[in-house]
């Protein structure tokens, strides 16, 4: 009840942002051109209100969580209780490891734009908590996380702008898929990380991309979102190791999802996808497989590749 009502106070303003230090403002300055359901300036209130109404609608709340002592047991002696956050959860990967973790016992926070896809989510697995948000929303981030405990974040969602030639792309697009790619993620880290810290326990993957370590053409923009996830995940491994709290980087290629949906036809998709490919649950078997590890292993990194060969990433 505590949470439903600091929800409804966010919604009604008459809460401020629970972060007495401020972070730089991420909010995009396209955004609303490119990605339907993103919304700007006046309609800001829509937005709490859709997260709120999606969220309230869920049955299931997490249970108490436990802590972990280096040797990967519960401190208490009982069962081992997790939350994970997963971005990016109302298609492809992100709904793949949001179903899996729930399956496996985890208390899921689905989040996504879409309320129709995270309804669909949610009734399709009960007890998986949906979260319609903006991922760049940094204030109602925040007024999310405040009383959330998070014991595995997944920063999953990204975006793939439209193929093509680096020098005949629009910046708009530029500035959308640095926001969404790397900026979000690394701000929605940065508001996770210090009860991680504070718990000394904790995980954090980021979905990556087998183009943030090979060159391909076409996809310039999202390949250096990728690298620079990629960097960012080696670095933060560094600061919060000491803490005993875990990072892996997914490095995925060509994973049959919904990513290329709206910039191939079907034709070009259907040359992507000729032989058979990774497949969203494949990945999120891994992931359930790297979490299941005791806390003195981490996998850093882990690539996932079709068997047979595919064509070129960013074929036209």
């Amino acid at each position: 009840m505590f949470l439903r009502r600091r929800l409804a106070e966010t919604v009604f303003g008459r809460l401020r942002p629970p972060f007495s230090h401020r972070l730089p403002d991420l909010q995009p300055r396209h955004r609303g051109d490119h990605l339907p359901g993103f919304r700007t300036g006046k309609e800001n209130s829509k937005v709490y209100l859709s997260f709120l109404l999606v969220f309230l609608v869920s049955q299931r709340r997490p249970a108490p969580h436990t802590e972990i002592q280096a040797n990967g047991e519960a401190a208490n002696g009982e069962a081992q209780v997790t939350t994970a956050f997963i971005t990016g959860a109302t298609s492809g990967i992100g709904r793949a490891m949001a179903i899996a973790l729930s399956d496996a016992g985890y208390d899921v926070y689905a989040v996504g734009r879409s309320q129709a896809a995270l309804k669909a989510l949610q009734a399709e697995r009960p007890g998986i908590v949906p979260i319609a948000v903006d991922v760049t929303d940094r204030e109602t981030l925040e007024a999310v996380l405040a009383d959330l405990t998070i014991d595995v974040l997944i920063n999953n969602a990204g975006i793939m702008p439209p193929l093509g030639n680096f020098a005949d792309m629009k910046i708009s697009d530029i500035d959308t898929t640095l926001e969404v790619n790397l900026s979000a993620a690394i701000l929605l880290t940065r508001l996770v990380v210090p009860q991680m810290r504070e718990r000394q326990s904790g995980h954090i993957l980021f979905t990556g991309s087998v183009a943030g370590h090979a060159a391909f053409s076409n996809i310039a923009v999202y390949a250096a979102t990728k690298a620079a996830i990629s960097g960012f995940a080696a670095a933060l491994r560094a600061d919060l190791s000491p803490s005993g709290i875990r990072v892996t980087e997914i490095v995925a290629g060509r994973v049959e999802t919904q990513l290329y949906q709206d910039i191939l036809d079907a034709k070009a998709r259907a040359a992507m996808y000729a032989s058979k490919v990774v497949q969203p649950e494949d990945v999120a078997q891994m992931v359930v497989a790297v979490l299941a590890l005791p806390a003195w292993a981490d996998v850093t990194r882990f690539d996932i590749m079709p068997t047979w060969p595919t064509s070129p990433s960013g074929t036209k």
